[in-house]
């Protein structure tokens, strides 16, 4: 299982572990969520930030006016952990609690620096 944690204060994401939906090389989870990281990864670079991606591990960390990247990957994230549980767990950080994905992001305030948060509706 690919376990994915998103905290929006700083804006960082990391990511550990395996899908094993498929053998090597043809595990189409695993391609999936590598090409969202790569793609943030990229993103975060370009903004100033800084991502470290090896396999089985990725922790990705925004710079400046990178949080719309992260917003829309991160949203990407949830729609793989709802369609494949068995495989990717998506959890939000904030405060010194985690969240399930149920939260969604809906907003992000300029000013406070924050992402707002409201429960997804089932």
């Amino acid at each position: 299982m690919i376990q994915i944690r998103f905290d929006p204060r700083v804006p960082m994401v990391e990511a550990k572990g395996h899908a094993g939906a498929g053998p090597k090389g043809e595990d189409l989870v695993c391609a999936a969520v590598t090409a969202l990281v790569l793609t943030l990864k990229a993103n975060a670079e370009a903004s100033g930030g800084r991502g470290e991606v090896r396999p089985g591990y990725a922790r990705i960390r925004g710079g400046q006016g990178s949080q719309e990247s992260f917003q829309a990957v991160c949203r990407g994230f949830r729609v793989l952990s709802q369609a494949f549980p068995k495989f990717v767990q998506y959890q939000v950080r904030t405060g010194d609690r985690e969240f399930p994905e149920n939260l969604v992001c809906y907003h992000y305030h300029q000013e406070k620096g924050a992402f707002l948060w409201k429960k997804q509706k089932k």
